[in-house]
């Protein structure tokens, strides 16, 4: 079943195909864009509120040691490249 530009994004945002994922990224990946920038916000707001009620030193280390979290979580989860050469020794083929 293909989706018409004028009619409602399968993703289920609400918003017509056409303005929602027509040659954007896939809804998966909007998803887990949305997912690393909440979880950036969180840990820079837990890193400013350590550096209010404790010390600046602990607020830095709670903000900096989150976004290292977040950051390692994101290189070991991401998805490999995708090739379009013939020539690499990593894609499968299956003799096609």
């Amino acid at each position: 079943m293909s989706v018409g530009r004028n009619d409602p994004c399968p993703c289920g945002s609400g918003e017509k195909y056409k303005k929602c994922c027509l040659g954007g990224a896939d809804p998966a990946t909007k998803k887990r864009q949305q997912t690393i920038l909440i979880l950036s916000a969180i840990a820079l707001v837990a890193g400013i509120a350590g550096a209010i009620f404790v010390s600046k030193t602990v607020g830095l280390g709670i903000g900096l040691g989150g976004l290292f979290v977040i950051g390692t979580w994101v290189w070991l989860t991401a998805p490999p490249p995708k090739s379009g050469s013939k020539g690499d020794p990593g894609a499968i083929n299956f003799g096609r």
